[in-house]
């Protein structure tokens, strides 16, 4: 099957959006937009006289379970494997779940197995690992 039959002459195949996006479409984009915006001013207003890479990057190890589970989890989604798994389900049949469950098992060993040993260790990055075995 050719995307060309599958889509013909739409706008899709143009690539004029006009046609799919509704004003509310936008409205909703650009209040996405513009709250993303204004969480990552006021929290560099409010942390400016505080800049440190430990906090950046690790949140001064402070963080609760919730936002980081959030955190984790969001990391792994894009938009490209979201819309990607559901066209390839449709085109292959459920075989694309057993990547999930893959995916599902080694998130949990590496939860389990691995972080806890990083996090002891102070280690932000996996790479850091290579840094301390080479000294």
């Amino acid at each position: 099957m050719k995307i060309n039959e599958t889509v013909g002459n739409s706008s899709i195949a143009s690539g004029k959006l006009d046609d799919f996006f509704t004003w509310l479409d936008y409205i909703v984009f650009f209040v996405f937009i513009l709250l993303s915006t204004g969480v990552g001013l006021f929290f560099t207003i409010k942390d400016r006289k505080n800049p440190s890479t430990s906090k950046y990057f690790m949140g001064q190890r402070e963080m609760s379970v919730i936002p980081v589970a959030i955190s984790m989890s969001v990391s792994f989604m894009s938009a490209i494997s979201m819309l990607g798994g559901a066209a390839e389900t449709y085109l292959h049949g459920v075989v694309y779940y057993y990547l999930e469950i893959a995916l599902l098992s080694s998130t949990i060993l590496v939860s389990i197995g691995f972080l806890p040993f990083l996090y002891e260790m102070k280690i932000t990055s996996v790479f850091e690992v290579s840094c301390l075995i080479s000294t």
